[in-house]
């Protein structure tokens, strides 16, 4: 529907959330559903939950850097930089992929829990 609309130039200016956000935010909702259902293995849950949400911040932080990195040899292209550019983004889309599988995995810690 949004796309249709997008086509038909009255959906033009729509913003989207980064992805990463949506994630801190699932992640904060369900630490405090946690808690308010099981507070006496608060201690024993986040200690859990820490380690898988210190990964997923870790490989979102490597993929801002790299996504910066690749914006900024894309405006400096030159000949000797296409090799670069190429690993770079290969090396982008590695980071996207394991900041999702991060994400999974802290969901994953979340239902063994």
């Amino acid at each position: 529907f949004i796309r249709f609309l997008a086509w038909i130039k009255m959906a033009g200016r729509l913003k989207t959330t980064p992805e990463y956000e949506i994630f801190k935010a699932q992640m904060l909702m369900v630490e405090k559903r946690l808690r308010d259902r099981r507070p006496t293995s608060v201690y024993n849950l986040e200690n859990v939950l820490e380690g898988a949400k210190l990964k997923a911040d870790e490989a979102y932080q490597r993929w801002t850097r790299l996504r910066s990195e690749y914006e900024t040899m894309k405006f400096n292209f030159s000949a000797q930089s296409e090799e670069r550019l190429r690993d770079l983004k290969r090396d982008l889309a590695n980071a996207k992929s394991e900041f999702r599988q991060a994400c999974r995995g802290w969901r994953l810690s979340l239902k063994t829990a």
